[in-house]
């Protein structure tokens, strides 16, 4: 995403969101005026925000873990990181990639509210409310790519199977961190889900050309979509990781158990070793006193 690229900081992340609601919120409130609050038209900009908001956030997220990917990978040769999840960063969490997924859920933003919404409002009013269609759709159809992103890459990185060391302090392998972002991930996710859930179930929806039961079903997809990618960058990549820790202590009890086994054998042989030297040892010198007791001068009285 752009303003990354040029360091910029958090605080000015949060103004550019803040200042992306607005270019919905203030036409929107000066042609409905204290309407916004009735039809939760400030709903919608705070979605706007939000969503942008919680996309820095999950791209520093990102950001900060992909060091300490690297460092759990067997090497540190930049093909082979490369190999392992980064041509997958490139392509799925490119500015292209992004753009794409926001134009696409801008315009089924747009579809859905065409079919949902209420027949009696004016020109600029529907105008406005387009606009904040478009707008959360846009920043709602980003944070989807990042998701996908983050799902595909995180999957192809554990497919290179990368060390784990149950020494490490964090007591999971080395992969507390990897755990930590994914809830992280998950929890702005399902953040912005609760926001569009909310807006969707309180607005004055007036669908008078789609039977009720489209118009529900409509309304719960729309609902579901953002819960079901919360549950998916939580437990697809987790539960891969899982199954790789798991191999990998499978792995490790089994050679710990060869080992074991083995060490078991060389004490038994040592053991056996050294009962055959004490047995030897005694039968010498039993023979050695009995020699001696025969060769010893008869006492005369």
């Amino acid at each position: 995403w752009i303003p990354d690229r040029f360091a910029i900081p958090f605080i000015v992340k949060v103004l550019l969101s803040i200042s992306l609601g607005c270019l919905y919120l203030a036409p929107r409130y000066k042609v409905v005026k204290d309407e916004i609050l009735i039809d939760w038209g400030w709903l919608l900009g705070l979605i706007i925000v939000a969503g942008m908001i919680c996309l820095y956030y999950a791209t520093h997220v990102f950001r900060a873990m992909m060091p300490q990917l690297n460092l759990l990978l067997r090497t540190q040769d930049s093909a082979v990181i490369d190999r392992a999840y980064f041509h997958k960063v490139r392509y799925y969490l490119s500015d292209k990639m992004f753009i794409r997924f926001g134009i696409i859920f801008a315009v089924a933003n747009c579809g859905v509210g065409l079919a949902l919404m209420k027949d009696n409002e004016g020109l600029l009013e529907i105008a406005t409310n387009f606009l904040g269609y478009f707008l959360a759709g846009f920043v709602c159809g980003m944070a989807v790519c990042g998701v996908i992103g983050v799902v595909v890459t995180l999957t192809e990185y554990l497919d290179h199977e990368p060390k784990v060391d149950y020494t490490n302090p964090d007591r999971c392998g080395g992969f507390l961190f990897f755990g930590e972002a994914l809830i992280k991930f998950a929890g702005v996710t399902l953040l912005v889900g609760v926001l569009i859930s909310v807006y969707i179930l309180k607005a004055l929806w007036d669908p008078e050309d789609l039977p009720p039961p489209l118009a529900q079903a409509i309304m719960w997809v729309w609902i579901a979509l953002p819960f079901s990618l919360s549950l998916l960058i939580l437990l697809a990549p987790a539960s891969r990781a899982n199954r790789s820790l798991m191999n990998h202590r499978i792995e490790q009890e089994v050679k710990l158990g060869l080992a074991i086994d083995k060490s078991k054998d060389a004490l038994l042989q040592a053991a056996k070793r050294a009962a055959t030297s004490a047995t030897k040892g005694t039968s010498s010198a039993a023979s050695a006193a009995l020699k001696f007791s025969r060769q010893r001068p008869t006492l005369v009285r």
